[in-house]
């Protein structure tokens, strides 16, 4: 169950990645650019059905552990779920707009670069954000609630930091943008632009995050004395390793990458760096699907 929430966390923040990647890399011209916009696109098509499959296998897991019955036996379960309860009506908004992103996509080979189909995926990723915090810890204070709107921040942003970080280094930077100055040039500002983005996609996961860990932690000391603490404890430490190796990119080696002398050696280097911070963030997925899992000590 714990692997399904992390595919689909993962999923998700790729989807977010490869749409916010595509929407940098439109309208540039440079033959680099162009076949990034062209892999970031099929990422992101393969994204959202992997975002969908595992949404629904999630569904699918927690209804047979919920009744405890088998998963071909839950399925008549799993239908009383959806027609008939709250977690059911906020799965299927989350599913509606999962499709409607696979329509999008499929209607324009720019993918989220055009601005008509960009603004569509949006406003589906904020429906499917804002369905994951109505089925979270977080409706605890209603569905109407700041905890909610935070929750549903909280989410977006990460999603977003994962997802630049894992499909910059695997996908875009995986291939060298070349020598010449119109494929540098896109490579510096996409660099650039990633930069900033994380920056500021980080001062918000900061803020919702440090507002969440406050509604869930009764005390401080249960950081360090009830197993919920300490799995937020070593999510927070993943986190931190994180922003350092972040750090590094913002001030380091994208400078490096602008205005240094050997922009290639310092684009591998800039790659090589996002590789790694995208491992970490990904084992702060894994941490993140385990406090999931269990119950706040608030709760």
């Amino acid at each position: 169950m714990i692997a399904l929430v992390v595919a689909l966390n993962l999923a998700l923040a790729v989807l977010v990645g490869a749409s916010l990647a595509s929407t940098w890399l439109a309208g540039q011209t440079s033959g680099w650019a162009i076949a990034a916009a062209r892999q970031v696109h099929t990422t992101a098509r393969i994204a959202s059905v992997l975002t969908l499959l595992a949404s629904v296998l999630v569904l699918w897991f927690q209804v047979a552990v919920m009744t405890e019955l088998p998963l071909l036996a839950a399925v008549p379960a799993v239908i009383l779920v959806l027609s008939g309860s709250h977690f059911g009506l906020c799965w299927l908004a989350g599913c509606a707009a999962l499709v409607a992103i696979i329509v999008l996509q499929a209607s324009s080979r720019h993918g989220a670069g055009h601005p008509v189909v960009g603004t569509g995926i949006a406003c589906a990723l904020l429906i499917f954000a804002i369905s994951r915090a109505l089925v979270s810890h977080a409706v605890m204070a209603g569905d109407w609630s700041w905890s909610v709107a935070i929750e549903t921040v909280h989410l977006l942003l990460v999603s977003a930091w994962v997802g630049m970080v894992l499909v910059a280094g695997w996908i875009v930077l995986a291939r060298s943008p070349g020598t010449t100055l119109a494929d540098l040039g896109s490579c510096r500002r996409y660099a650039n632009t990633l930069s900033l983005a994380a920056m500021l996609a980080l001062v918000g996961i900061v803020l919702t995050g440090a507002f969440n860990a406050w509604r869930a932690m009764g005390d401080i000391t249960q950081l360090v004395t009830t197993n919920w603490g300490l799995t937020l404890t070593a999510k927070l430490v993943l986190v931190g390793g994180a922003i350092v190796l972040g750090a590094i990119n913002r001030w380091w080696l994208v400078p490096a990458l602008l205005d240094g002398p050997d922009s290639l050696k310092a684009c591998r280097r800039f790659a090589i760096n996002l590789r790694i911070e995208g491992v970490v963030l990904i084992l702060a997925l894994i941490a993140a699907a385990l406090l999931s899992a269990g119950s706040p000590p608030s709760d």
